[in-house]
């Protein structure tokens, strides 16, 4: 597989819908649930992207553009944009996902790191 193949493989999405107990008291989804959301898909996608384990390292700055409401769908986008010896940098988008409302929620940037079976660094690209 060649290195743009790997990026397009690297691809994932996942549907989610708010419940009551992922609600402050405006009724709209808890910010640091989003994130988890987040990190989760981008996780998915590093690992397909490395064949193998791997560890957040870092995210850059999340801001929410419009607030999701308790019953709403999103949809979460992650996809490997870029890669180093043993980290991936993956963009992630979060859209609802409603009929008549594919707005943009908020994206963000997650950095993983592929490793071994000791949990040391390994080289993120298998060969």
């Amino acid at each position: 597989m060649t290195l743009e193949e790997r990026y397009q493989h690297s691809e994932c999405h996942s549907l989610e819908q708010i419940f009551p107990n992922q609600t402050n008291p405006n009724g709209t989804a808890f910010g640091g649930h989003i994130v988890s959301i987040m990190d989760k898909v981008a996780g998915f996608a590093a690992g397909r992207f490395s064949g193998g384990a791997v560890v957040t390292a870092s995210m850059d700055k999340v801001d929410f553009r419009i607030p999701i409401k308790m019953g709403e769908v999103i949809e979460v986008i992650s996809k490997v944009e870029s890669v180093g010896r043993t980290s991936m940098r993956i963009k992630v988008d979060v859209l609802k996902a409603m009929p008549n409302d594919t707005s943009l929620v908020t994206s963000g940037y997650f950095t993983f790191v592929a490793i071994d079976q000791f949990g040391k660094p390994r080289v993120a690209i298998p060969t």
